[in-house]
């Protein structure tokens, strides 16, 4: 039987990233969860934050990037998320690289997304900036056959509402497949 929860956030595993910004020659990264691709022609990704330096550097600059960091990257990534770039200096915590935009980027990171923001929605008390997507940049270590490998990859996933870590698990199946299986 089902029970309804209520209204709230939904505790679903969420993708935890590295918002990279620079304003006034200072990389910036801050933890960010509420992140997902929105269009695929174009290709465009979203990321919805609160009021943060992040949110007014990207309005400035009007570039992103979103890193994806693997477990072994978590303490990092916690202090990124604990700690505003207000009141530290944050830009000694990756090592960095940049693309077209000059969105810092971090090298820590199996996967990155360079981003131009296209347009900001509010929504409440967040804002969600959606960017088209100008590079996608991954470490050969993370790659089979040309394609970034989940199990290499290693990601740090979110549980929102008891605030948990947890690493991808196993592989499931392959989708838009396994239901041709179904009789």
């Amino acid at each position: 039987m089902q029970k309804n929860l209520g209204t709230g956030i939904v505790n679903y595993p969420m993708p935890i990233t590295l918002i990279g910004t620079r304003r006034n020659g200072k990389n910036n990264f801050m933890t960010a969860a509420w992140v997902s691709m929105v269009s695929h022609t174009p290709p465009r990704i979203a990321i919805t934050l609160g009021k943060h330096l992040t949110s007014e550097n990207i309005r400035e600059t009007g570039v992103f990037s979103v890193c994806f960091p693997s477990t072994r990257d978590m303490v990092n990534t916690d202090y990124c998320g604990i700690v505003t770039g207000n009141k530290a200096d944050k830009s000694e915590v990756f090592r960095t690289f940049t693309g077209e935009t000059g969105a810092p980027m971090a090298e820590a990171c199996g996967l990155n997304v360079e981003c131009r923001l296209h347009h900001i929605d509010a929504n409440g008390m967040n804002e969600t900036f959606v960017g088209d997507i100008v590079g996608i940049y991954a470490d050969d270590s993370v790659l089979t056959n040309g394609k970034v490998d989940f199990a290499k990859l290693d990601p740090l996933i979110l549980s929102q509402l008891d605030t948990r870590y947890y690493a991808l698990g196993t592989e499931a199946g392959k989708a838009w497949s396994v239901g041709r299986e179904r009789k």
